[in-house]
Order: C-alpha cells, then structure tokens, then sequence
C-alpha cells in the first residue's frame, strides 16, 4: 500500500488502530496497577511510610499519567 498524502496516511493509520484501542486502554490499566503495586511496596520500604502513604504518594501521579494516557 503506497499513500502519497500525508494526510490520508494518517487517517488509514487511525482507523487501522480503531479495532485493538480496547486491548491497549486494558493493557494501560494493568500496567498502571501493576506498577503501582511495586513502587508502593519499594516506597513503604525505602523510605519507611506506612502503606496508606506510600500508596497515596505513587498514586497521585500514576492516576495523573494514566488519565493522560487513556483520554
């Protein structure tokens, strides 16, 4: 396939990738839970916070960046 407009390249692209968004927004989310779970585990322990805090303090910009990611 061979697009000489820039601009219907990006168009074939984006309906291309229609059909698997679902699969990569609950691809994100693990991840973000995923991560979560560790770096709220490695901070209760590094830093010595409770779990409350430390999942909080990762929380807050996991939840930021995943809010990015999905919208």
């Amino acid at each position: 396939m061979t697009i000489t407009d820039p601009q219907r390249g990006v168009a074939v692209l984006e309906s291309a990738l229609v059909p698997i968004e679902p699969f990569v927004a609950a691809a994100t989310v693990l991840t973000v839970l995923w991560q979560w779970c560790l770096l709220t585990g490695g901070l209760e322990r590094a830093a010595a916070l409770s779990r409350a805090a430390a999942a909080t303090a990762v929380g807050v910009p996991l939840g930021i960046w995943l809010l990015l990611a999905l919208v």
